[in-house]
């Protein structure tokens, strides 16, 4: 599995969670940064739903090593 395809199968996870407007994921050795952009005033939960799809993702694709997610959700009106 190439970067770029993790990449895209992480970002694919974390647009499917209902409230994500943008996401943008960073790969580096065994770590992925998930940011999220939400239109959501109240999105407390998110960061939590999000991970769990991310962890989900990467359990269906079993990478060679466990990776660790860092999730960063940002509220953005329009």
């Amino acid at each position: 599995l190439t970067r770029p395809a993790l990449r895209r199968a992480v970002a694919a996870a974390a647009q499917d969670v209902s409230g994500v407007d943008h996401v943008h994921v960073a790969v580096r050795g065994n770590r992925l940064r998930v940011h999220v952009r939400t239109g959501m005033r109240d999105s407390h939960g998110l960061p939590a739903e999000v991970t769990s799809a991310v962890e989900h993702r990467l359990e269906e694709l079993a990478p060679l090593r466990s990776m660790r997610i860092a999730t960063h959700v940002r509220y953005a009106e329009g």
